[in-house]
């Protein structure tokens, strides 16, 4: 519903300032950290690859895709929009790579919805289906990214505070929600059901467990893939002390004022590399 009312109404200048900014953000973080550490440092990263790690990448890519459509399919089938496995991870890579090449990071997402909507003729319930595998993720992220950063030293430890009060407040929220009776026509007021609908509908037993297992394999791989991208160029980083530095960079990755995160994707990392003593 969210995602049909932006693409409807989200048109004309306002939509296109927000991409210029978004796409001006990107370009000027990446030219300052050009500017900063030079041209050698991504030509060396790039001369550090190797067949063998870009299969790796290409398999932990694969294992991260399978569990998000996954979670997708789950969640769909519990909103009444069931979707066939082999269209899911279609899809998927197909969002993914829309994702990575246009602003703001969810046109890849938006685009899956419509195409699930079209197939089951209900764009609202297909567009609340993405919107609900997108939360579920995000969540279980910010979770892990606390967990890893209590129990890993990292400079990154000073982000947990405002991480627990994003979940804490994302589930108060959502039990507010939940629990809630008030009835009405009002557009607040049928947000809200329609919402309260969905969370009895997806956080079930069964089903929240699935959702949660599916989230932490696409995480797992993320970081995976960071520290393998990492050893690779710097053979001397241990994974203990990689690990916390990648959870903090997919956080920043998820922010959308860039390019699918490029920008703060990168100057997150050469934040945190600095901190940790890396180059």
């Amino acid at each position: 519903m969210f995602v049909h009312v932006a693409i409807e109404r989200g048109g004309g200048r306002r939509r296109w300032w927000r991409a210029a900014v978004r796409s001006g953000v990107a370009a000027a973080l990446l030219l300052a950290l050009g500017l900063r550490v030079g041209g050698a440092a991504f030509a060396r990263g790039i001369d550090s690859l190797t067949g063998p790690v870009v299969i790796e990448a290409i398999a932990l890519t694969a294992l991260s895709t399978l569990c998000a459509a996954w979670r997708w399919r789950v969640v769909a089938r519990q909103l009444g929009a069931p979707l066939p496995a082999g269209r899911a991870v279609t899809a998927y890579y197909r969002s993914q790579f829309l994702n990575s090449v246009l602003p703001g990071g969810v046109a890849g997402d938006a685009y899956r919805a419509i195409a699930h909507g079209r197939d089951v003729d209900d764009l609202g319930r297909a567009a609340r289906a993405v919107v609900w595998d997108r939360t579920a993720g995000q969540i279980v992220q910010a979770v892990v990214t606390i967990a890893v950063l209590a129990v890993m030293p990292s400079p990154g430890r000073r982000l947990i505070p405002v991480l627990v009060v994003i979940v804490g407040a994302a589930l108060v929220l959502a039990w507010q929600i939940w629990r809630g009776r008030r009835r009405g026509s009002s557009w607040p007021a049928r947000v809200a059901g329609v919402v309260r609908s969905d969370l009895r509908d997806v956080i079930r037993r069964p089903v929240w467990p699935v959702l949660v297992v599916a989230s932490l394999g696409v995480v797992v791989s993320h970081v995976a893939l960071f520290v393998l991208v990492a050893h690779t160029v710097d053979p001397t980083a241990s994974v203990r002390a990689l690990v916390p530095l990648a959870v903090i960079v997919l956080i920043a990755t998820g922010i959308p004022v860039s390019v699918a995160g490029w920008g703060l994707r990168e100057g997150a990392a050469a934040w945190v590399f600095a901190a940790a003593g890396l180059g």
